[in-house]
């Protein structure tokens, strides 16, 4: 009875820090509406240009806005990337974590056939747990999960 009842202390903790960090569907949406109409976030603007490989001819630009809280936590990354099409992606976070991901393509001149892409994804601890797509789907959903990686390192080395 002793060695049945020791593993089981052991694993509680764990069980416990496993449920404390997952989050409903409802509940991301209820914290991305809740940064989107927060006020006064601090704000880090990195921008730049896109140019043809081989020429020095400027084809798009692409700008990366990092909100923050007054405690310097990174809440929201939108990325905007423009060169045939025309690219904003919202990245939203919790506790330096991806929770959900917006990502929308438009219709540029230079391409009027080019159908809108949307999508919705919601992440919890590093994985997919729910997506909603419109159009044809552009990216896999993982590749969200990288880029955020690399927003939260910035992140913590600007703010």
């Amino acid at each position: 009875m002793k060695l049945l009842f020791l593993p089981l202390i052991v694993l509680l903790p764990a069980f416990t820090i496993a449920q404390a960090t997952t989050l409903s569907i409802n509940q991301i949406d209820s914290m991305v509406a809740a940064i989107d109409s927060t006020k006064g976030l601090n704000t880090f603007i990195s921008e730049g240009s896109v140019m043809r490989k081989g020429t020095h001819k400027i084809i798009g630009g692409f700008s990366d806005y990092f909100y923050s809280n007054n405690s310097k936590v990174l809440l929201k990354v939108t990325n905007s990337f423009s060169a045939y099409t025309v690219e904003e992606t919202d990245y939203y976070f919790h506790h330096d974590s991806l929770i959900f991901v917006r990502a929308v393509i438009h219709k540029t001149p230079r391409s009027p056939n080019k159908e809108i892409t949307t999508g919705q994804y919601y992440f919890q601890n590093g994985v997919l747990i729910y997506k909603q797509e419109r159009g044809k789907p552009y990216t896999r959903p993982e590749i969200f999960w990288k880029l955020a990686e690399t927003y939260i390192a910035d992140a913590k080395s600007n703010l």
